[in-house]
């Protein structure tokens, strides 16, 4: 068994085992409250996220990353709110009386917990590969001379082994039998890490970047004064080039193309997965 499995499988039992004891200790009503504060925070996310927008502009971020980040506040107040009304309002196990009723407390809430734990392990895994899959990406455009050069003149400052951990780890989840396993259960579609490999691929090469901007439907958000003032901002095209993304994400020229109106109603016609495939064509 290589390492990245390994790790991966490590942690996941921690995750598994901890969160079986913890359903034991909760029990079977607090543990069904769990998840039903998961519910609650996904649909808090999904229903009411537009909301946060206006407060949240202050920020300096275009507003669909703002909409991502007030769901994801939102989702997480709305879960702490009823885990918290539920610890109020039902016993642990402990709080039973030793007997039947106990261990039936207990024994469902470690069931109930391990479920639980297996959905914290399905989201560990997608991060994993959908970061993996960026780094990938940037690691093979890094392997060509000009990117190794510039890679080299910068590796004396800062070296990490940690997106080459992540690739580690995610090429043994794809190529062994658990990962099978956990794609097979997995509720996110196998196009959505295609897709995150493909976009690091593409925006970290200029050939394919050029390529991309010239697919139909690419070439008429082009044309928007918007992105046309990206294309000719020296900053912004060296930022992408050396990987920069946060300080692009709060580029005011970035967040005005972001949040202009045609934008938007561009980007809801246009085939990205296309686009991006036109753009690899070598």
């Amino acid at each position: 068994m290589d390492r990245g499995l390994t790790l991966f499988l490590s942690c996941a039992a921690l995750i598994l085992a901890y969160q079986g004891i913890k359903g034991w200790r909760l029990g079977i009503v607090r543990q069904i409250v769990r998840f039903g504060a998961l519910a609650a925070a996904y649909a808090t996310a999904l229903f009411a996220s537009g909301f946060t927008v206006p407060l949240l502009r202050p920020l300096g971020y275009p507003d669909p990353l703002l909409h991502c980040l007030g769901g994801a506040g939102l989702g997480l107040l709305a879960y702490l709110f009823v885990c918290f009304v539920g610890g109020v309002l039902f016993k642990r196990t402990a709080h039973q009386e030793m007997g039947l009723v106990w261990f039936f407390y207990g024994a469902t809430g470690a069931l109930l917990g391990i479920a639980y734990g297996l959905v914290l392990v399905l989201f560990l895994a997608d991060t994993v590969r959908f970061l993996g899959g960026i780094a990938e990406a940037n690691t093979t455009l890094a392997a060509t001379p000009a990117k190794q050069k510039r890679a080299a003149s910068k590796r004396t400052k800062a070296t990490s082994p940690f997106p080459g951990l992540l690739i580690e780890v995610k090429t043994a989840l794809e190529g062994h039998t658990t990962g099978e396993i956990l794609q097979t259960i997995d509720p996110v579609p196998k196009k959505t890490y295609a897709l995150a490999g493909k976009m690091g691929r593409t925006l970290t090469d200029p050939a394919a970047t050029a390529r991309f901007l010239s697919f139909p439907g690419a070439m008429e958000l082009a044309g928007q004064p918007e992105i046309q003032a990206l294309r000719n901002d020296p900053e912004i095209v060296h930022a992408l080039r050396d990987g920069q993304w946060l300080p692009l994400l709060k580029n005011p020229k970035i967040v005005k193309a972001a949040n202009a109106p045609q934008t938007a109603a561009l980007l809801q016609k246009f085939d990205l997965e296309k686009a991006l495939d036109h753009a690899l064509k070598k």
